[in-house]
């Protein structure tokens, strides 16, 4: 082999030396690199993985402070703050009370538990009597109310007749009569007062 270089020579193995001098170069320093490369994107990874971990416990907070302020503004529609709310709550549970009562008060009178003289005849006889009294009553009561007429039941027929649901078999027609008027004066009161 000649020491001249020639184009197919020395300079090739020259170039063949450098590309394997820098390959092994590049191989042992490179791996030094990649270490700290490594190690950044590691440590930027970590940094990332707790800004996610931030990000949900605060979205988690933020949702539990919504539902709990939703929940708030509902019972305050309900019962809204003023200085005497627990005066309107009591009042309006005793007002409940009070219309509770004389709604059983009322639907009592000429039904059961009457206050009514018991003049005779079966259960059913004096009960029908009663109802039927106090139903036709109620409705003169409600028509003479209604039609800005005077207080009196004596001059209404269904009062006078007092026939209304009476059959011969269930006893005698006077006591009948009896007991459908005053049961139609107490349902004539009740109707013009607008019960």
């Amino acid at each position: 082999m000649s020491s001249i270089p020639t184009p197919f020579g020395m300079n090739q193995c020259i170039t063949c030396l450098r590309i394997a001098l820098f390959t092994r170069f590049r191989l042992r320093h490179g791996r030094c690199q990649v270490k700290g490369w490594v190690k950044e994107a590691y440590t930027q990874m970590k940094l990332i993985d707790f800004k996610n971990k931030i990000a949900g416990t605060l979205f988690a907070l933020a949702l539990l402070f919504g539902i709990g302020l939703a929940a708030n503004l509902t019972a305050n529609a309900q019962y809204p703050q003023y200085p005497n709310d627990r005066y309107r709550r009591d009042r309006d549970y005793r007002n409940q009370d009070q219309r509770r009562r004389n709604d059983n008060w009322r639907n009592q009178r000429g039904r059961t538990n009457d206050s009514y003289p018991n003049y005779g005849g079966s259960f059913d006889f004096r009960q029908t009597a009663l109802n039927a009294g106090y139903n036709e009553g109620m409705k003169a009561g409600r028509d003479d109310r209604n039609h800005n007429r005077r207080f009196e039941f004596r001059d209404e027929g269904a009062y006078q007749k007092a026939s209304k649901d009476y059959n011969s078999r269930m006893g005698d027609r006077g006591l009948y009569q009896t007991y459908f008027r005053q049961a139609f004066q107490t349902g004539y009161n009740d109707g013009y007062r607008g019960y």
